[in-house]
């Protein structure tokens, strides 16, 4: 349900892409790709690649990580078959059958536009690196997407609950034999590639871990199937009567259904929608009060008579530029709003603000938010330039804004 809801409220392809990727695993390892036949294998390169294709960005982490889940599966398949050098043929077979329709299907989607692609991948994640760090160190950035503020966020105590039955498996496994060990650690190793991938990357936001979440997600549930079925199994070699283990599973079945649709009822049908950018009462009110005041200044300003009045923003907290654009466009006002975040350092933001009329600028905050944290140093320069004056000064719990008028 947060995949639903955040995707509606944010309106980016990540969750829905996370969601499709870890289905798209899950087809993969949940049962040997040895014996399948071409079709099913064709038809599930075909399904990985609709899936990476969700989101083209994304999509070299994706065929990695659906790459890595397919190979590991298939070598587990040869250990059970007898090894590699008796099913080698068997499994070179299958690797064509699942890599061909997938390369030719990611290349018709994304081909026509792959130069493109490649260039604004290079761009965010080579030449706009800086502005997008947040400056963690290897272990809080690496801890980000599962005990972090992004994977409580998208996760909350479903990472517990999903490890608790990881481990289960795993307990129920050793006692059934190598063939359950072996298909668990499948499951783990795709879990943990989908987990590596974006934590090992410097850039780091709430989307970026959408396919952990989403391999993490479907991992749970596939876990969980396979837990209850060893228990079902285990259950059947016991010495109960066949009436009493037929009551046990019907109980059982019927107690996960309950608890699925009691779970449906509580987030769904009466639970709270959720967006991705979380914000606190603190925080919506700052932006509510900054928003409407900030607004009732500049439809008080006189716009220059040859053009538009130009206002520029250093940051979009309090204040979103989009939504003052959205009221000047309301209120049929020659308002063109700039915002100058993605400059490396406080002077270059500095000299592209004072290219507007307006200057709305914001103090350092504590934030992932793109670009540099020098908000404070932009503060300091506009109170000392010539020609700049103060017309508005806002003070809230965790920021401090301030507007200007160039040329006053």
């Amino acid at each position: 349900m947060p995949v639903l809801w955040h995707t509606i409220t944010e309106a980016r392809p990540d969750l829905p892409s996370g969601l499709a990727i870890g289905l798209a695993a899950g087809a993969i390892v949940y049962r040997g790709v040895l014996r399948r036949s071409a079709r099913s294998l064709a038809g599930l390169g075909l399904a990985c690649a609709l899936a990476a294709c969700i989101k083209p960005t994304s999509f070299p982490a994706a065929l990695a990580l659906l790459g890595s889940a397919f190979a590991i599966r298939l070598v587990v398949d040869c250990i059970q078959a007898g090894g590699l050098r008796l099913s080698i043929r068997t499994a070179l077979g299958a690797l064509v059958w699942f890599v061909l329709p997938l390369i030719a299907t990611t290349a018709a989607l994304i081909g026509p536009a792959l130069v493109e692609t490649v260039t604004y991948i290079l761009m965010v994640f080579v030449g706009q690196r800086d502005l997008w760090t947040t400056g963690e160190g290897f272990w809080p950035g690496l801890l980000r997407f599962s005990i972090g503020g992004e994977g409580q966020f998208g996760l909350h105590y479903w990472l517990a609950i999903g490890l608790a039955l990881m481990l289960l498996r795993f307990v129920l496994a050793a006692i059934q034999g190598r063939a359950a060990v072996l298909d668990a650690v499948v499951l783990l190793a795709t879990v943990l590639i989908a987990y590596a991938i974006p934590s090992v990357a410097e850039i780091k936001t709430y989307f970026f871990g959408a396919m952990f979440y989403g391999v993490f997600i479907v991992a749970m549930v596939l876990n969980g199937c396979a837990n209850m079925a060893s228990m079902e199994s285990l259950l059947a070699r016991t010495a109960l009567a066949t009436d009493i283990r037929r009551h046990l599973l019907t109980a059982g079945r019927v107690l996960a259904l309950a608890m699925a649709f009691a779970l449906f009822v509580k987030h769904v049908v009466i639970g709270q929608l959720s967006v991705a950018t979380p914000l606190s009462a603190q925080q919506q009110d700052s932006i509510r009060a900054s928003t409407e005041r900030l607004w009732s200044l500049l439809r008080d300003v006189k716009p220059p008579p040859s053009g538009p009045l130009y206002v520029g923003f250093s940051s979009p907290y309090p204040v979103t530029p989009a939504t003052i654009q959205l009221y000047a466009a309301q209120a049929r006002m020659n308002l063109v709003v700039r915002g100058e975040m993605l400059h490396r350092t406080a002077a270059a933001t500095a000299d592209a603000l004072l290219q507007s009329n307006i200057l709305v600028v914001s103090s350092s905050i504590q934030h992932t938010l793109v670009g540099p944290r020098v908000g404070d140093d932009l503060i300091a320069r506009m109170d000392a330039e010539k020609g700049v004056c103060l017309l508005d000064s806002m003070s809230f719990p965790d920021v401090t804004l301030r507007v200007y008028r160039r040329a006053c």
